[in-house]
Parts: structure tokens; sequence; C-alpha cells
């Protein structure tokens, strides 16, 4: 990880050294998750842009087809951003509940639980590397169930499924156009509470 202030400045916050299903800051590696599966991607757009995205309510049932609506809870702390999402989804074996939650440090780094049909981390970087684009990079470990086949197998399908809906959303944050007020509904996700927590980061 680096860090990059325009005017010179140092670091205004720590980034976790510590993630319970990634292992101990001493290197101790947790065996009860999968080794890291990687995906990457270039997006034309901006790290505020993407990072909106987690309190968008709406779009995870309309755009990436949860089974509800979800009633986001977004809190803040200082620098960091905290979303719950319940987010049911539909299996060829009917409804199972599940969830999202979301921890996100600044623009560049977040932590994403998904519990439901199969625990899954993410720990995503997003990173400017011009005035146009960014780097975005997943990196995805699954809990251990069942055994080495079933853990592949389903892990592997939830991984892509992510993917998917990360490749559902690039379109979006290419062709969004910022409005400084926008008109919100109810349903929309707490996304004026983001924008008054977002204004920290910008000199």
């Amino acid at each position: 990880m680096c860090w990059h202030h325009t005017n010179g400045g140092e670091p205004l916050w720590e980034i976790p050294d510590e993630i319970p299903e990634w292992g101990t800051k001493d290197g101790a590696r947790n065996e009860e998750w999968t080794d890291w599966q990687y995906a990457e991607w270039t997006v034309r757009s901006c790290t505020k842009e993407m990072s909106e995205n987690a309190v968008d309510a709406a779009h995870f049932r309309y755009l990436h087809g949860t089974s509800n609506l979800p009633a986001s809870e977004a809190s803040f702390d200082g620098p960091i951003m905290r979303v719950f999402s319940p987010a049911g989804m539909q299996t060829p074996r009917g409804h199972v509940d599940g969830s999202i939650e979301s921890l996100g440090y600044g623009y560049g780094m977040g932590v994403v639980r998904f519990k439901g049909i199969i625990e899954t981390l993410n720990v995503g970087t997003t990173t400017p590397i011009d005035r146009e684009n960014c780097h975005l990079r997943f990196n995805f470990s699954v809990k251990k169930v069942g055994g080495a086949d079933i853990t592949r197998g389903v892990g592997k399908a939830f991984v892509n499924e992510v993917k998917r809906q990360v490749e559902q959303d690039i379109p979006i944050w290419e062709n969004k156009v910022h409005l400084s007020t926008p008109l919100l509904c109810d349903g929309d996700g707490p996304i004026a509470s983001y924008r008054l927590w977002a204004e920290q980061f910008h000199v």
C-alpha cells in the first residue's frame, strides 16, 4: 500500500494491519479460508464515484438482481465507512438469506464480507492511474465448507458472480454524470450521507 497527497501531506489514517480471515500480522495463516483468487480491471472513472456504489441500495435489486431492495445501513467514523445490506439471493434451490458488509478505508481500500450461499471475503483496492482511469483489484478468499471440492466449486461460482456484477457496474461508472445535488428517493440508500463523508478527502 502507498499514500499520495496532492500537497505532500502525511497519511491521515491507518488501514487495518490484520484481517481475521486472512491471518495475523505475525504471518500466521487462517487455515479455515482458501488461498486468494484475484481479478482486476481498468475503469474509466474516479475513486469517489466507484466507492459510492456501496451505498447505492437500489442498484443491488435493479441491476444485480437481489431478491429484495436492501435497506442499507451506513455509519461513518472519520475515514471509515461501514455499510450493511441484507441481500437475499434466488438460487436453483430457492431463496437464500444473505448480507453484504462493507468497510471502506477512504476510497482506496475496502473489506467486504458476503454471507449467504457461502462466506466470502473480498479485499478490494482502487488506485487512480491517471486523470481518467483507475485500477480496480479484487482479492477473494472463501471459507472452507464440506471438503475441498465443494468449497472450490461453490466458491468459484460465487466469485464469478461477483465479477459478473462488477462488469455490470463498469458501464455505469464510466458513463454516470456527477450531480452535486441529486434527486434522491426513498430506497436509493444513504447517498447523501456518503457525500458528506466524502468531502473530507478533497483538498
